[in-house]
């Protein structure tokens, strides 16, 4: 039921991974979107307490554990009832920032980090381990699957799903008393000379004069990657496809050129962050913007005109009633 053309090589060692598991089993949840994959995953991974269970999360999309745009393996110690927006962390222990929403954007990176979460998991973990894996719900063309989608009552729009999950990711950052939103929340300084910058390729050449422009005020992912003993930094990674270990994520509030400093908000604890040698930007991947409009200030940086409207609103905004679903449950 999977079809990939330029990656018919990769995805059948993909399906022999899967179908090899010796001692331990391979769950693959696959479907298109809206169908209950995710609330499957959760299903099977609270039914298996009596083994250990790692999550294999391959949806860049919608993702379970991490905010949008990684592909990530994570041991499950708790069972998980609720939705994702409650199952984030702060710090990610195997995950990979592919830094796209759709696996479209470098379909060969996609199934290299696959890949290689599978090779740990099949080295790394107990014996009669089992592992979920939880796929994007991409499944035409490349990635086809033929089914009925249901009539479901209400849907929540993609786009507001991601936000949603970063806002959880953050939120642990606005739990103190004395927070009232993210101006707030004090950053960690971060020298750059010392850093390695990733743009994605679709965000288009970036020249060297522009590096900074392009990170300040953005989400990036908290990468490491291995040096190779450059001194000026930061340094542009100009590769198109890179393999990066993610631990977390950070908004760059400001940028200081004099000083050499970055000011990062990130609940990653500052032992971690010495750690990180890459600030990665991806595609479609950012802060949701209430984050940035709904501010307790007159005149909010950065934002050249606000929307009048609650923060509950427009994190909800993409909650609407299906109308096919709306008419029948009327008549």
């Amino acid at each position: 039921s999977i079809y990939w053309k330029k990656c018919t090589s990769k995805r059948l060692l993909l399906l022999s991974y899967a179908e090899s598991g010796e001692s331990r089993e391979i769950v693959v949840v696959v479907g298109p979107k809206n169908v209950g994959k995710s609330t499957l995953v959760r299903s099977l991974i609270t039914m298996l307490n009596g083994s250990p269970v790692y999550l294999l999360d391959a949806d860049v999309g919608q993702s379970e554990c991490t905010p949008s745009g990684c592909v990530s393996l994570r041991k499950i110690n708790c069972p998980l009832f609720d939705a994702s927006i409650t199952s984030q962390e702060c710090e990610f222990s195997h995950c990979y920032f592919f830094g796209s929403v759709t696996p479209e954007t470098d379909s060969n990176l996609y199934i290299d980090l696959v890949l290689d979460l599978i090779k740990f998991f099949k080295t790394n973990s107990e014996s009669k381990s089992v592992m979920v894996i939880n796929t994007c719900g991409w499944v035409e063309a490349h990635f086809y699957f033929f089914s009925v989608l249901p009539k479901l009552p209400f849907v929540i729009s993609s786009s507001a799903r991601r936000d949603l999950l970063t806002a959880s990711y953050f939120a642990k950052n606005l739990l103190l008393k004395t927070v009232w939103g993210l101006p707030d929340v004090s950053p960690r300084a971060v020298f750059f000379k010392s850093l390695y910058i990733y743009i994605h390729p679709l965000l288009g050449p970036l020249p060297d004069t522009q590096i900074f422009a392009a990170l300040n005020c953005t989400l990036v992912a908290l990468c490491v990657l291995p040096t190779d003993g450059k001194e000026e930094m930061p340094s542009l990674i100009d590769e198109e496809s890179v393999k990066l270990l993610c631990i977390g994520f950070g908004f760059i509030r400001a940028v200081d050129i004099e000083r050499g400093l970055m000011y990062v908000i990130t609940p990653v604890c500052q032992e971690s962050l010495r750690d990180v040698n890459v600030f990665a930007r991806g595609i479609n991947i950012g802060l949701p913007s209430y984050f940035l409009t709904q501010q307790h200030c007159h005149d909010p940086p950065y934002v050249v005109s606000v929307k009048r409207s609650s923060m509950e609103s427009d994190m909800y905004k993409g909650l609407k009633l299906a109308p096919t679903t709306y008419k029948k449950m009327r008549k």
